[in-house]
């Protein structure tokens, strides 16, 4: 949809899993009355994320606002449970702008350009078909929530804040960071950086961190700390995601917050 130009909505969500399953874009739509899509990827990280926004900018009309959701801890640091997903562009080698990326990252070999046959990587040539799960469902708007707690994982709230560590940034993630405000900026995009809540307390040295690198023209949206709800473990897939009854909470407190900025 985005390289073919019909990715022309007033909102956009870009995030990792914890977007996908925190905010819900059609209910989002519904109560700011704006057209909305989900294009959070699970295991995705800030670099896949502002790699989404050039992409959506260059071949669509750009959107009113984005929607970034944050990983608290890992937005800035090296993490193995978020990436950026080039598996979700092998598939894509038939377009030259996603060719062109995959040269740039060394993922692909630059004769790709003439000979047709080179593009690509062996993810594309497996004839046997992906099991999907439950939790691939990706509903009409692009969310993926979860629909149940995850089983036989035991998890309680953690009232010991984490404390933010700046020198295990990785330089990469910085730097994808503070090009994709700017990207909004040049654009007249609207940035919206959303906390959504962990199953423990917030983390103010995360939040402080993120501020300090936040643009003048970018907003910040937390989650309600005073409401109880969030310390309620049967809102929660486990300790990083919330179930759909708690992204409906979640949501509906975004789009109060987007309705009234």
């Amino acid at each position: 949809m985005i390289l073919e130009g019909n990715m022309n909505k007033d909102i956009i969500i870009l995030g990792s899993s914890r977007g996908a399953r925190a905010v819900l874009a059609n209910q989002l739509n519904k109560k700011t009355e704006a057209t909305t899509y989900n294009l959070c990827y699970p295991g995705s990280d800030i670099t896949f994320h502002k790699f989404l926004l050039d992409a959506l900018v260059k071949h669509n009309t750009p959107p009113k606002k984005i929607v970034l959701v944050v990983d608290d801890y890992a937005e800035l640091h090296p993490d193995k449970t978020i990436k950026f997903r080039y598996d979700r562009l092998y598939p894509l080698v038939k377009y030259d702008y996603i060719n062109q990326e995959l040269i740039t990252k060394n993922k692909n070999n630059i004769s790709s350009w003439a000979f047709a046959l080179t593009r690509g990587n062996s993810t594309n040539l497996r004839i046997i078909k992906k099991k999907f799960t439950a939790n691939d469902t990706i509903l009409k708007h692009g969310s993926m929530p979860y629909t149940y707690q995850r089983k036989n994982k035991e998890f309680n709230y953690v009232n010991t804040p984490i404390e933010y560590n700046i020198k295990e940034e990785s330089s990469e993630k910085l730097n994808a960071f503070l090009s994709l405000q700017e990207t909004c900026v040049k654009n007249d995009i609207k940035l919206i950086l959303a906390f959504p809540p962990n199953f423990r307390v917030h983390n103010l040295t995360f939040e402080r961190r993120i501020r300090n690198l936040t643009h003048p023209k970018t907003d910040i949206f937390i989650y309600n700390r005073d409401d109880f709800t969030y310390k309620d473990k049967s809102f929660y897939y486990d300790e990083a995601h919330l179930k759909i009854n708690g992204a409906e909470i979640f949501t509906n407190e975004l789009s109060n917050f987007i309705k009234t900025h």
